[in-house]
């Protein structure tokens, strides 16, 4: 039905998900890693309260909900959301404040970098 109604290929919506799924099979992948190396675990009490919450969201009884999502499922995701804040909370950003030109220049070859505001380490 969406392909009909986007006039699109299956092959054609498959290319063009493609790199999004990719990026995010990736990064499932590098969070899994960073859970197992740092020996990241989840307790049942964290378990019982994502399936509320899980029970809350769907409209569901809890009860229901640890019928329909695995146990085992449900600790993965937690393990990764709790990799992914790990990386958040330990990245280090570095801003640096604006520094306007000394010079007036209209060239882009002028060596001034316009539009680079980061680094290349």
């Amino acid at each position: 039905m969406y392909l009909n109604y986007t006039g699109m290929t299956a092959e054609k919506l498959k290319e063009e998900f493609r790199p999004q799924a990719e990026r995010s099979v990736k990064v499932r992948l590098a969070l899994e890693k960073i859970a197992k190396l740092e020996d990241i675990a989840i307790g049942d009490g964290e378990t019982d309260e994502e399936y509320a919450r899980l029970a809350s969201e769907y409209k569901i009884e809890d009860e229901k909900a640890r019928e329909y999502f695995d146990r085992e499922l449900v600790a993965n995701d937690l393990k990764i959301s709790k990799a992914l804040k790990l990386v958040k909370d330990s990245a280090k950003i570095n801003e640096k404040p604006f520094e306007p030109h000394s010079h007036e220049c209209d060239d882009e070859n002028c060596g001034c970098h316009h539009g680079e505001d980061h680094d290349h380490e």
